[in-house]
């Protein structure tokens, strides 16, 4: 399954599912919070000067989830 975001290639691809297991926390993630509804105040950073950069959702997702163990 290959999803676009932005008219990019999300993460959520064939690769990505296959390495994900089913009951990783990351799926009930995506199952629980609507990230487009989430990080729409963000989209009017964006310009549509220069090279197109990677979608709000996409770059959001990316970011490193530190604990506090």
């Amino acid at each position: 399954m290959l999803k676009r975001e932005s008219g990019q290639v999300d993460f959520n691809n064939e690769l990505l599912e296959s390495m994900v297991r089913a009951d990783h926390p990351y799926r009930k993630i995506l199952e629980l919070v609507d990230f487009a509804e989430l990080l729409k105040p963000l989209h009017k950073l964006y310009s549509a000067k220069g090279a197109e950069g990677i979608a709000v959702e996409t770059g959001f997702k990316c970011l490193p989830i530190h604990s506090s163990r």
